[in-house]
């Protein structure tokens, strides 16, 4: 019988709650070898210097003080090209998975799966030559990676921006997650809005909304 070698596996998540229960999850499998748990983008980067790992599950958001989306990606992918990076989001849309994608991740899991789905990723990312992949129980909008119909006018930092407004952060708040100045964020948020036609942070929501109702139908 051919022994199946381990798989060193570190998450960044800052949800202790989500931590816990993929720590839990990925434990049913006796191959795979939880190498660090992080709570924060500087914590795994400290980690994985004297703790390496194989595969990084990242969440694509963290807290609003703290390094994330596109930027930690390409750190990630930077700093550390021999690991393969699992990227997870709430957001699903065709927008948030082609940045994702051209970030350096190599996979990408929606949260709302379950957890038996991030175990098959690892599996099939483990035995892969590191092509991004798709989750095929979920991501039928999205096997053109170019597909972006939310916001295909934007550029990446237009949509790095939308996320972090989507997900209730203020104009501040964004300056200080990207280190650029308030008039930057404040013109690259206006810029988006004027690119997709809505004039408030309710009607941005609306339209977010709208567009993930119509990839359902």
């Amino acid at each position: 019988m051919n022994r199946i070698n381990p798989i060193n596996i570190a998450i960044l998540d800052d949800h202790v709650i989500v931590r816990h229960g993929i720590e839990l999850a990925l434990a049913t499998q006796k191959n795979f070898v939880v190498t660090g748990a992080y709570s924060s983008s500087q914590e795994l980067l400290k980690g994985l210097l004297s703790k390496p790992a194989q595969i990084l599950i990242v969440d694509y958001s963290l807290q609003a003080h703290d390094m994330d989306g596109i930027n930690l990606l390409r750190m990630l992918a930077i700093k550390f090209p021999e690991c393969k990076i699992i990227a997870m989001s709430s957001f699903d849309d065709a927008t948030t998975i082609a940045l994702i994608k051209n970030a350096g991740a190599h996979l990408f899991v929606s949260k709302a799966q379950p957890l038996d789905v991030l175990i098959g990723a690892i599996f099939q990312l483990a035995q892969t030559s590191g092509d991004f992949i798709l989750d095929p129980n979920r991501f039928y909008v999205a096997r053109n990676a170019n597909m972006v119909p939310l916001s295909r006018l934007l550029t990446a930092r237009e949509n790095e921006v939308i996320r972090c407004v989507l997900e209730g952060m203020s104009v501040t708040q964004i300056a200080h997650k990207f280190f650029k100045s308030r008039k930057t964020i404040s013109a690259q948020k206006m810029s988006a809005f004027s690119k997709l036609n809505v004039h408030s942070d309710q009607e941005l929501v609306e339209l977010f909304n709208k567009s993930k109702s119509d990839d359902l139908t």
